[in-house]
Formats: C-alpha cells, sequence, structure tokens
C-alpha cells in the first residue's frame, strides 16, 4: 500500500491520523513481511496484534500464522479495516483498547504458541510493555515496534545512561534483543522520530510452546 493509496483510504474514509494516538501508519509491504519474519512468526502460530492500522502489517502477519487477532481503539479505522480492509479469513478483529482488553483470556482461547506483534505509541508504551512482561507464561514471544529511546531503554546496559526499571524487568524476566531500525518514510504521516523493533522472548517459555 502507497503512501498515495493510505492518503486517499483516509479521505474517502473521513478519518485523519491521531497524533494524539501516534498514529503512523506503515505503508511498505516488504517491510511488512520482514517485521513478520521477524517476530518470528510461523504457521503454527496464533499472533495477538495490537494496533493494526490499515492492515499492512495484518495481512502480511496472517500469511505466516494459523491466526491473527488484530486489537484496534479506533472505531474509525476498524470499520476501514472491516468495509474495505481486504483482510484474510483467518483474521479476527477486535475493537477495543489494548490497555483494558483481557489479552491473557485471549491468549489462552486461542492456544499456544501466542506472539504478539505491536505497533506501540509512545504515550502507552511503558504500560503495555509492563503487562507483556505479566502475560510471559502465556506468550512464545514479542515484537513491538517503539521509538528508538524507548527501545534503547528497554536493552539498557547497568550503569548506562539509559538503564532504568524497565531495562530491569525485562533483564530479570526475559531476553530482549534490538532487531533493527525503521525509517520515517516506512509510515504514513511521516513520523519526526526513528522506529526500532524489539524482540522478546520469555526466559522460561510457557508449555507447548517452542
Amino acid at each position: 500500500m502507497s503512501r498515495a493509496e493510505v492518503r486517499a483510504l483516509l479521505e474517502r474514509r473521513g478519518l485523519r491520523a491521531h497524533k494524539a494516538r501516534g498514529q503512523n501508519f506503515l505503508t511498505d509491504e516488504r517491510v511488512a513481511a520482514q517485521i513478520a519474519a521477524d517476530a518470528p512468526v510461523s504457521a503454527g502460530d496464533a499472533v495477538i496484534e495490537i494496533g493494526p492500522g490499515l492492515g499492512v502489517l495484518t495481512r502480511a502477519l496472517a500469511a505466516r500464522a494459523r491466526t491473527v487477532v488484530a486489537i484496534e481503539i479506533d472505531a474509525g479505522l476498524v470499520r476501514a479495516l472491516r468495509d474495505e480492509g481486504g483482510l484474510p479469513a483467518n483474521v479476527e478483529l477486535v475493537h477495543a483498547d489494548a490497555l483494558d482488553f483481557d489479552l491473557a483470556a485471549l491468549a489462552r482461547r486461542l492456544g499456544a504458541p501466542v506472539r504478539v506483534v505491536a505497533n506501540l505509541p509512545y504515550a502507552i508504551s511503558s504500560p503495555l510493555l509492563r503487562r507483556l512482561l505479566d502475560l510471559r507464561g502465556l506468550l512464545a514471544g514479542w515484537l513491538v515496534l517503539v521509538q528508538r529511546e524507548v527501545a534503547a531503554r528497554l536493552v539498557a546496559r547497568p550503569g548506562s545512561r539509559d538503564y532504568g526499571s524497565l531495562a530491569v524487568l525485562h533483564a530479570l524476566t526475559v531476553t530482549a534483543a534490538r532487531v533493527r531500525d525503521l525509517p520515517p518514510h516506512c509510515f504514513f504521516p511521516v513520523p519526526q522520530v526513528t522506529s526500532t523493533l524489539v524482540r522478546a522472548i520469555p526466559s522460561i517459555h510457557p508449555a507447548g510452546c517452542r
């Protein structure tokens, strides 16, 4: 989906990207396919996607997974995805706030292995990352797209300027690593920051997970 196509879809639906929600939509399908591989998602996996946006990454995840549950807070985007998103049959779209949604119950319903893929706005990155840590016993792992500064805080080493509570919690419970940076031109609208993919694998895998 090109930036022109994204712009046209938003205009056609009377939508716009909300800065307060950190909405910068991934447009490059090749990058989306690479993210799905980075997760890494395979045929036996169920995926919980937080913030599908316009569905570019959702479709890439669905091409590799047995099922994808996409959780979107924006009602306008949910309607657009349902009406013209072209989502595959193995995608379940849920209109909900991921901060309030019972992710543990969803993971249990889906059955292991379950992975989370999320494009996290800065405003909710810390609380959602802490929720994922709480859910680690139900997850095979997760891949999050965050601002580069947040990524630095997740993988910081003791004594560094970015070292803090998030780094401590992640070091104690998961193996977290930066995967790659995504430049601003991969998104629409073009953000003013660079985004970074961070992959986390629980230190102790739940039963049935790889």
